[in-house]
């Protein structure tokens, strides 16, 4: 028992070491679970999304020129509200599992490194709420963005006079860039932001006070979440290059929150800084 408790408190030292220096690792790689939870939230999305223009597509081969955008537009905006529940709960389901993993995968943390133990309970109504309102702002952006994608291929081939096929084959890879490119950094994004966020909701369970960076530490990785790589901050409050709460904070500007694949973690006192409550 001593054995355990002195490679725990060595665990510990080790880590805190880490963190003042800034030299914790940078080669943080995504869990398996999170990567699975990304594969099944995108599968859901493709699914509710099956089958999407179609109807459009085929108003539109039978024009030789396009002669009302907005009545085209009309068929798709409607096919795309008809399925607005599958993919509000898709996005509900998803973004829970996502909540739950990032608060369980905190809380084993803070357990090891404080001796915290956490529950996390879904049906809490305060993570019903988050979840609520996570939902309905993604999912509405989501639809929104191919609402505006598509309408904007429809004027444009209408300013420039284009022929029903022309515009058909415009749509058509729009359609399949939405369900394969777009629909990856949608899940990405998401199942990223939603794990960092139900991590951060463990630390302030446990009265963690501060938090620091971790950056995805490859070719991928933007400048700005290098930067950040190693810095705490006081839990609540912004780092100072992003300006986010935490990776995939979507308070913060798109750009730095899009597709991220960083994380956040506890920041721990060695034992004799510890406060003893």
């Amino acid at each position: 028992m001593n054995n355990i408790a002195t490679k725990a408190q060595d665990l510990t030292i080790a880590i805190h070491v880490l963190q003042s220096t800034g030299q914790i690792p940078a080669f943080y790689r995504l869990p398996k679970k999170q990567r699975e939870l990304e594969k099944a939230f995108m599968k859901e999305l493709q699914k509710a999304l099956d089958g999407l223009g179609s109807v459009l597509l085929s108003k539109v081969h039978m024009q030789d020129r396009l002669a009302s955008p907005e009545n085209l537009f009309g068929y798709f905006e409607a096919d795309v509200w008809r399925r607005a529940t599958s993919i509000e709960e898709a996005y509900q389901t998803h973004l829970g599992l996502g909540m739950e993993f990032g608060y369980l995968r905190g809380g084993k943390e803070v357990s090891e490194l404080v001796g915290v133990t956490l529950d996390f309970n879904l049906k809490n109504p305060a993570v019903q709420q988050i979840l609520r309102e996570r939902t309905f702002v993604a999912s509405e952006a989501t639809m929104s963005r191919m609402l505006g994608d598509v309408e904007t291929i429809l004027r444009r081939g209408y300013e420039r006079g284009l022929g029903g096929d022309k515009i058909a084959n415009l749509l058509d890879m729009k359609f399949h860039e939405m369900k394969r490119q777009r629909l990856e950094m949608i899940s990405r994004t998401e199942i990223g932001s939603a794990q960092n966020e139900g991590a951060m909701k463990s630390y302030e369970d446990a009265e963690i006070t501060h938090v620091q960076w971790l950056a995805a530490h490859d070719e991928r990785t933007r400048y700005s979440h290098l930067l950040e790589h190693g810095k705490k901050v006081r839990r609540g409050e912004k780092f100072p290059v992003t300006q986010l709460r935490y990776p995939g904070d979507k308070q913060g500007d798109i750009s730095e929150w899009v597709n991220c694949r960083c994380a956040v973690r506890a920041v721990v006192n060695t034992p004799k800084e510890r406060k003893v409550r």
